[in-house]
């Protein structure tokens, strides 16, 4: 099974490694690994009109024109000079990626693309000797659980979920906002230190677990995600700190609470960031869209933009993601790459798409060689 495809993460490289990448970025330069297709590309200049030159048979040259026709075939020289063969390449890169559609904003001066390729190569062979050190290691915070739990003595069951009447008018965008995030932030539920889950409980009084709140969606980071699932209760005296991030779907049995209830209870329990997400656009929230950021015991408001096409858009520290609110429909934008998340299948049909044009060009490729 491939594992999720994400950015390049400079805090995983030594630091005389993340000086040579940070001079390669501002020279137009975009690595992306995908680890189903094992294949490298170098994107050099923007991607929307690149084309794509193969090197080896596992490394692509995506170049736009203009530059491609300034530089030749110099580019591709360098690089056949040191690029990965198979089996190493997707040893050595499985660290790097990002989404394919994601590439530089400018193209490299035609002048300057020998030393490009040369700070590549330099990179690539820096890469190699620090991969042996690995990423970092998983930091969580020690799970302290007390006393055992009387679960015959609560008022509900916490094996159960208790979706509102309603529920059918918020089911839709609450999955698709729980499977984004699950797939970008948690690498579909295999990292053992961020926890996210959806209509459980949070209790808030250790005296009395009955005392709590049911978020539609709620994420924490840093914590011992399976050490809360087998206590089936988010107890955050014992995970050692409130979650970081709750979400709220409106619906008509539960908007009123989601505005007026809610936020108290949230900012008690500690939570930094709170948002409601209203499909209808504002009919049972008041506003399509509302972030908010807990500040001195009390939440203030998260700064929105409309983007021309109509997008409302609210940046999220927690997430490092904007939540968007699109014609009722959720959508998630990634600052780091420009990009919007997209969702499985949407992602499941633009990797088969790349992997019938790989397959096109290394059948060229072994044409041209056997020519």
């Amino acid at each position: 099974m491939s594992k999720q495809i994400t950015r390049i993460d400079p805090g995983r490289l030594t630091s005389a490694n993340r000086d040579i990448f940070s001079r390669i970025e501002r020279q137009g330069v975009n690595l992306v690994y995908d680890d189903v297709l094992d294949t490298l590309f170098v994107e050099i200049g923007g991607p929307r009109k690149a084309v794509n030159v193969p090197v080896d048979e596992y490394v692509m040259l995506r170049i736009d024109p203009i530059t491609l026709e300034a530089a030749g075939a110099e580019i591709p020289q360098y690089l056949s000079i040191f690029a990965p063969r198979r089996p190493q390449l997707a040893n050595l890169m499985d660290n790097l990626g990002v989404d394919t559609n994601q590439g530089c904003s400018c193209p490299v001066p035609s002048g300057q693309t020998g030393s490009v390729v040369r700070l590549l190569q330099e990179w690539i062979t820096a890469f190699c000797r620090s991969e042996r050190n690995g990423p970092p290691p998983i930091t969580m915070l020690p799970y302290r659980r007390q006393r055992e739990i009387d679960y015959a003595s609560l008022d509900f069951n916490p094996d159960v979920t208790e979706p509102p009447e309603d529920a059918m008018e918020q089911n839709r965008e609450l999955t698709e906002i729980e499977t984004l995030l699950r797939a970008h932030l948690t690498d579909f539920g295999r990292r053992p230190d961020i926890f996210l889950d959806r209509e459980t409980n949070i209790c808030y009084n250790p005296d009395n677990l009955n005392h709590r709140i049911v978020p539609d969606l709620y994420l924490a980071f840093g914590v011992g995600a399976e050490a809360i699932r087998l206590r089936k209760l988010y107890l955050p005296w014992e995970v050692g700190k409130p979650p970081d991030w709750a979400l709220e779907i409106a619906s008509a049995s539960t908007g009123r609470e989601d505005v007026t209830r809610k936020p108290g209870i949230y900012a008690q329990i500690g939570v930094p960031e709170y948002w409601r997400f209203d499909p209808t656009g504002g009919r049972y929230h008041g506003e399509p869209l509302t972030g908010q950021r807990l500040e001195n015991g009390a939440y203030q408001p998260i700064e929105l933009t409309t983007t021309p096409d109509g997008i409302l858009k609210g940046y999220s520290p927690t997430l490092g993601l904007s939540l968007c609110w699109d014609q009722g429909w959720p959508r998630l934008y990634d600052p780091a790459t420009n990009t919007y998340l997209e969702n499985w299948r949407e992602e499941r049909a633009a990797r088969a798409e790349a992997e019938a044009e790989v397959q096109r060009l290394r059948e060229q490729l072994r044409r041209q060689q056997s020519g």
